[in-house]
């Protein structure tokens, strides 16, 4: 049942995780809009733009300003036409301009009032001749107007409605005329209707653009801005596109397309040896030199006046336009909340000019998707084996990576999206870590209430990290156990009180369970006097073996210094024996249906049990096994006897640790290999031999070593009265516990 509740949550996990993916993934096809990652995006791409501008005043486009000093000299606009007539040949004749651009329409006629007057007046006499040419000269605004406009290098500007079926005046000569299947592929701005110039305004010298921007985003900023729009199948330039071409005399213009299949886009488009860079519909990324004044502003009125140095205006692209809040041309862009429209116009020129407009390719679609798939996929499946810290540091490198190559590519000239894939890492980081957090806590809330008993806090917390690989059903598997018992314990609670005895069992089984937590081991039970635990469960230890020996020593080391206070206070001593064995053992949690209790059983916890026992034979403070000390070889020992404990017919070798090897003293290594050589002898019947060893040992050893010095000697004594039979082992059987 727990196998199967934990294969559905697996499942359930990566179904959420799979949905996650998905969303992402149908977002980078286009399929669908998530506006919260479309606005994150505009975001990142402004902060990637403002972190690159280039900065600095370009001084080959200067902007003609009706700005507030002009308003006031020449009154509210619209102005007089005469007025715009006059500054044409003041640019074009006296400061020899390049090519201007009138980032505005001239769709109504300026004279009409005055062409009334004049009729009506011509009926009377009574009027001056000087009036009258007044009169006639302004009803001729429009025509001066146009006579300024004629044979110079002029682009006028064309508004086009997207929502609207309005046709003001005619629009002028298109720049290509699209086939019917072609302009239905392609996603160019189709707009309704127009507002366009007067008609007499549209010279065959002149150019025309539009200055409305129907790609302008959602949060109304300007960052991209298109160079075609396609009214009724006819091509029509943007207002920096035309003044750009008539700038550069008229070169080609060449669009350039990607077909697959039904799969129609734009690419680039090449005047003359210039290649610019556009997205699929034809627009092209504003290419921000910096905030407002990246370009010379000149008053209209410094003009009119010539007030200015000819070399400020001699030969440069001029646009005409203004900064004046009350004619309401200010635009929300990336690097400016209010840059005038006609500076927007000033970037994008200047970013023909120099071919340095950024470029969104037109495969971006497909590489977005299946980046979007391939980076989800590996944040769905690669958490499952790290560790939640291994985890936060993947994703800060993949975040990082992905700042790094983007960045790396805008500074080439390619735009690909910033904040997506970052927020896709940042999706699946919060998904693994909320899942382990909401989803997976209450197991480990469990595991913790159920372990926290037995095993040490450190190691709940390592269990806790991976739940689901912990288990509760009863498993076979090799572990260590550890039996401590307090010797003479009888006769200590037979001298002190019951209170007395309590605290002293409280001061005793501290210590020792301090010293198994400190090795990540987990306490089976309290047995009275005596204390069970094993390492290798329920968190697998690879060195579970020599942890368990770790332990035995940190035990009698503590032990050893509690004696000492006690008796301080006059207590008897205490002193506790020892058994350690390696083995093949059932664990899980066993009992019934009243209690329940996670332990271990088996031949090998009894062997354990014994060794314990035969502590006390032996004179030693811990007793291992050899299965134990071969995997616990960094520790000198001491090698005590062959046995055959009781319910066992194999025999088996059994040692005492010392200390470890890295820290052992030369004393202890020559007394070990006194005794074990001694011990060696014995087996091999050299009694004399073995005996000779034991007296050199017994000169300089102290009573830890009297105990087993003894039992030896008594063992010899009586082999040579009575020798062994010729197929003796060397093995002593033990018949009690």
């Amino acid at each position: 049942m727990h196998k199967i509740h934990r294969g559905l949550k697996k499942s359930f996990k990566w179904l959420c995780g799979g949905l996650l993916l998905i969303l992402f993934f149908l977002h980078g096809t286009g399929l669908i809009n998530i506006a919260l990652l479309t606005s994150l995006e505009g975001i990142a791409a402004d902060l990637r733009l403002n972190s690159t501008l280039r900065g600095g005043i370009d001084d080959r486009i200067v902007i003609v300003d009706i700005d507030e000093k002009s308003l006031i000299q020449y009154g509210q606009w619209p102005w007089n036409r005469n007025t715009l007539a006059e500054l044409l040949d003041v640019l074009f004749d006296h400061y020899q301009i390049n090519t201007l651009g009138f980032d505005m329409v001239f769709a109504e006629p300026a004279g009409i009032e005055f062409s009334k007057i004049n009729t009506e007046l011509s009926k009377h006499s009574d009027i001056s001749s000087a009036a009258k040419k007044v009169i006639e000269f302004e009803a001729l605004q429009d025509e001066n107007f146009s006579r300024a406009i004629s044979d110079r290098k002029i682009s006028l500007g064309i508004f086009f409605n997207q929502n609207q079926n309005s046709h003001i005046n005619q629009l002028p000569t298109e720049i290509s005329q699209l086939d019917e299947e072609i302009n239905r592929a392609l996603s160019l701005p189709k707009p309704l209707g127009f507002t366009s110039n007067l008609n007499e305004l549209n010279h065959p010298s002149s150019r025309s653009g539009f200055f409305d921007n129907p790609v302008v985003d959602k949060d109304g900023k300007f960052r991209r801005v298109p160079l075609f729009q396609s009214y009724q199948g006819k091509l029509y330039p943007s207002l920096a596109l035309a003044i750009t071409q008539q700038a550069l005399d008229y070169p080609e213009l060449d669009i350039q397309m990607v077909e697959q299949g039904d799969y129609l886009a734009i690419t680039h488009i090449q005047l003359g040896h210039r290649v610019v860079a556009t997205d699929q519909g034809g627009a092209v990324h504003i290419p921000f030199r910096g905030p407002e004044g990246s370009f010379p502003y000149i008053s209209i009125a410094d003009i009119l006046q010539k007030k200015v140095n000819s070399k400020q205006l001699s030969d440069k692209i001029i646009l005409v336009g203004t900064s004046a809040p009350g004619l309401l041309d200010l635009r929300s862009t990336p690097v400016d909340e209010s840059m005038p429209g006609v500076e927007v116009h000033a970037n994008i020129i200047a970013g023909i000019l120099d071919q340095n407009i950024p470029q969104q390719p037109a495969y971006l679609i497909a590489v977005q998707s299946i980046g979007y798939l391939l980076l989800g996929l590996f944040l769905l499946i690669t958490p499952h084996f790290l560790s939640p810290l291994q985890t936060l540091a993947l994703s800060i490198a993949l975040i990082l990576s992905s700042l790094f190559v983007n960045i790396s590519l805008w500074n080439q000239g390619l735009i690909f999206p910033l904040a997506t894939p970052i927020l896709l890492i940042l999706s699946f980081f919060i998904f693994h870590m909320s899942w382990g957090f909401f989803i997976e806590s209450r197991h480990k809330r469990a595991i913790t209430r159920l372990f926290s008993q037995y095993v040490p806090p450190q190691l709940v917390a390592e269990m806790a990290k991976a739940p689901e690989q912990i288990t509760l059903d009863g498993q076979s598997k090799e572990l260590t156990v550890l039996f401590a018992d307090v010797r003479n314990f009888t006769n200590i609670s037979e001298a002190i009180s019951p209170q007395e005895l309590t605290e002293l069992m409280n001061q005793i089984l501290t210590p020792m369970t301090e010293a198994i937590y400190r090795n990540m081991g987990t306490v089976d039970k309290y047995m009275g006097d005596a204390i069970m635990a094993f390492w290798g469960a329920p968190v697998a230890q690879d060195d579970h073996a020599n942890k368990a020996v770790l332990s035995a020593l940190g035990m009698q080391k503590k032990i050893q210094t509690l004696s000492q206070q006690l008796q301080k206070k006059g207590h008897p001593e205490i002193a506790i024996g020892i058994g350690i064995n390696t083995g093949i053992m059932s664990v899980g949690n066993m009992g019934s249906e009243y209690r329940m209790a996670y332990s271990v059983m088996g031949d090998a916890v009894n062997l354990g049990s014994r060794l314990e026992g035969l502590s006390k034979v032996y004179g030693a403070h811990i007793i291992v096994s050899e299965n134990c000390q071969q995997q616990a070889p960094e520790f000198l020992y001491r090698i005590l006897d062959k046995v055959r404990v009781k319910g066992k017919k194999e025999p088996i070798r059994i040692l005492e640790p010392i200390s470890r090897l890295k820290t052992c003293e030369f004393d202890d290594i020559r007394k070990a290999a006194l005794l074990n050589e001694a011990i060696e002898l014995y087996c091999n019947r050299q009694w004399l031999a073995a005996l000779d060893m034991l007296f050199t040992l017994e000169k300089f050893c102290d009573e830890h070593y009297a105990k087993i010095i003894k039992l030896y000697r008594l063992r010899i004594e009586a082999f040579q009265e009575n020798p062994p039979a010729d197929d003796w082992d060397c093995v002593f059987t033990y018949t009690e516990k």
